[in-house]
């Protein structure tokens, strides 16, 4: 497991000198999200948006539709806007296997490749706080077993606003080092969640994801 704190996540400077109305960020996070007993009952969290990628030193505009269940399965739909769905690629996870399909074919991804995929969708996880979550400063480390830990610092209304994760890159070659930037909120069933996730890759600009429908399934519902 790669332990996140030691990796390059700056805490907010308000979050390190001025003390939170409540001690505990993790308390605060989960109640800015929705509270501690929603958040426990999720099921899987899906959205409908749209993808900024860069790719080979240029960005792609993606539509992007997907449905993850926390630390089990998650499954994205993905397509190039100026396309279609038409030409729309699935790529799956489920357990500790990957797939993708494409114009009416399934490839299984290889296994370096499903596990760099398995961790970047335990990202998701880790910010619903359905792990282990447990202060660290004045920040959240979430931890899970199988899955990198990742660090999340609190914005000023007790949401995560920033997180660091460090996962294996797809062909064995070592870790890469990510961040991701959370604004603007999107809610449903009661649960918020960041409407803008923007994420850098080893420093450099990677992805940013809006979303524009957010779907939540309940247990029990």
């Amino acid at each position: 497991m790669i332990c996140a704190a030691t990796t390059f996540l700056a805490i907010p400077a308000y979050a390190r000198n001025v003390r939170a109305p409540t001690a505990d960020p993790v308390a605060r996070a989960r109640a800015a999200m929705g509270g501690a007993a929603l958040l426990a009952r999720v099921r899987a969290i899906g959205w409908t948006g749209t993808a900024r990628v860069m790719t080979a030193g240029r960005p792609l505009e993606l539509g992007v539709e997907t449905r993850i269940e926390p630390f089990v399965r998650a499954r994205t739909d993905s397509w190039l806007i100026e396309e279609g769905r038409v030409e729309k690629r699935t790529l799956m996870i489920e357990g500790q296997q990957g797939f993708v399909v494409f114009k009416g074919r399934q490839v299984a991804l290889p296994p370096a490749e499903a596990e760099h995929e398995r961790q970047q969708f335990g990202i998701y996880g880790h910010m619903l706080l359905v792990g282990t979550a447990v202060p660290r400063g004045a920040g959240i480390m979430s931890v899970r077993a199988g899955y990198p830990d990742a660090l999340l610092a609190p914005g000023r209304d007790g949401m995560p606003s920033v997180a660091a994760y460090v996962i294996e890159s797809p062909d064995s070659t070592g870790t890469l080092r990510e961040r991701f930037t959370f604004s603007g909120s999107v809610t449903d069933q009661g649960l918020r969640w960041p409407q803008r996730i923007a994420m850098t890759r080893n420093g450099a600009a990677f992805s940013t994801l809006t979303i524009d429908e957010l779907t939540v399934e309940l247990f029990g519902t």
